[in-house]
C-alpha cells in the first residue's frame, strides 16, 4: 500500500479490476474489446466511485461510497486503475480491512451490459468498481465474505441482519 500524508490516504497504483477471458465472480467473460471500450469510456468521466460489496439496486450511493478509481486504463490482458480509498465512514473500514489482509479483496465491475448464452460479456457501461472478497477465499471456512454477518443473513432496510442484529457491511 502507498500512504500519503498529511491524510494518510492509500493509493493502490495500478490495480487490477478485469482481466479479458478470465471469469469474473458471476463466472461471465469480459471481451478484450469490451475492456478496451471501458477504458475509452471513462476518458469523459475519468473518476470511478465504488463500494465495500456491491450495491443491490445498481445505483452508486455516495454516502456509502469507500473509495474513487483514476486513471481506468487497458494494460497488457486487463483493464487496470488507480484506487484511491477515501477518508469516508466506508472508506475507514476499507482501510481497515486492507490492512487486516490486504490480498482478501479485489475489484469488480458493476454496470450493465449485453452478455451471451456462454457468459461473454460483449458490451458494457460501468457505473462503479466495487471492493469483493478474493474468488480464492470463498471456500476458506474462517473467512466470511462481505455482507453477510451470520450464515442465514437476511438483510433488513436499515442494513442490518435480522437474525443477529449485526451491520451487515
Amino acid at each position: 500500500m502507498d500512504r500519503h500524508s498529511p491524510l494518510n490516504n492509500i493509493i493502490l497504483r495500478s490495480q487490477c479490476l478485469q482481466r479479458a477471458g478470465v471469469p469474473n465472480a458471476n463466472g461471465d467473460v469480459f471481451t478484450e474489446a469490451c475492456l478496451r471500450d471501458i477504458a475509452r469510456s471513462t476518458l469523459a468521466n475519468p473518476k470511478v466511485h465504488g463500494h465495500i460489496g456491491p450495491t443491490y439496486d445498481g445505483k452508486v450511493h455516495m454516502s456509502e461510497v469507500s473509495h474513487k478509481v483514476e486513471g481506468i486504463r487497458y494494460e497488457g490482458d486487463a483493464l487496470v486503475g488507480d484506487v484511491h480509498v477515501l477518508n469516508t465512514y466506508r472508506g475507514k473500514i476499507l482501510t481497515g480491512l486492507l490492512e487486516l489482509r490486504e490480498d482478501a479483496w479485489e475489484f469488480a465491475l458493476s454496470g450493465h451490459g449485453t452478455t451471451t448464452e456462454d457468459g461473454t460479456i460483449t458490451a458494457f457501461k460501468l457505473f462503479s468498481v466495487d471492493v469483493v472478497p478474493a474468488k480464492d477465499l470463498h471456500d476458506e471456512e474462517t473467512f466470511t465474505p462481505l455482507g453477510r454477518c451470520c450464515p442465514n443473513e437476511q438483510r433488513n432496510i436499515s442494513g442490518g441482519c435480522d437474525n443477529c442484529g449485526d451491520p451487515c457491511y
